[in-house]
């Protein structure tokens, strides 16, 4: 995307250099701080930022897509050392924490599905009954998803970590 209309520019950008090559005249300003941006630098990424906010934009996705691992593995760890000192076999105690790690990536999944519970009329009984309902649906739903769900976290952070190396 190459930006030679001038029409595009604001009066603010008319007096603008750009922050990054002040030899050169600004086209667009960074949509998060408002730094001048020339043409080169307006259309590095899909959309005029500047390089420093690109950054902190890719640490916050990173961050976003490494919670949930942390989660898991400490999810899992704890009812692991739990399970362990019962007297249950190994392949209950793996089940168990996969099991919470199912019910974590499983509420992420349905975290929007019956937040407001005013949507659900009636009695304690009936809210008793749909969040058991949503509980059920969070552990089956999780089950399935989990594993799909961390790899995808896991390409993400892969993904994120190459860009942030190329900028």
């Amino acid at each position: 995307m190459i930006i030679n209309d001038l029409s595009y520019k604001s009066t603010k950008v008319r007096n603008m250099k750009c922050f990054y090559h002040p030899e050169l005249d600004a086209v667009a300003q960074c949509e998060k701080c408002s730094k001048g941006l020339c043409n080169d630098c307006a259309t590095k990424y899909n959309r005029p930022i500047c390089e420093s906010c690109a950054k902190k934009e890719l640490r916050a996705k990173l961050s976003y897509y490494r919670m949930p691992l942390i989660v898991c593995a400490v999810l899992f760890a704890v009812v692991f050392i739990i399970c362990s000192q019962q007297d249950l076999q190994m392949y209950q105690t793996i089940s168990y924490s996969l099991g919470i790690i199912s019910l974590y990536v499983g509420w992420k999944v349905f975290g929007n599905i019956g937040k407001s519970y005013s949507v659900i009329s009636g009695d304690g009984f009936t809210m008793l009954a749909f969040f058991f309902i949503k509980i059920v649906a969070v552990l089956l739903v999780g089950v399935f998803v989990s594993p799909f769900y961390l790899v995808y976290c896991i390409y993400k952070i892969i993904k994120i970590s190459i860009l942030l190396k190329k900028i």
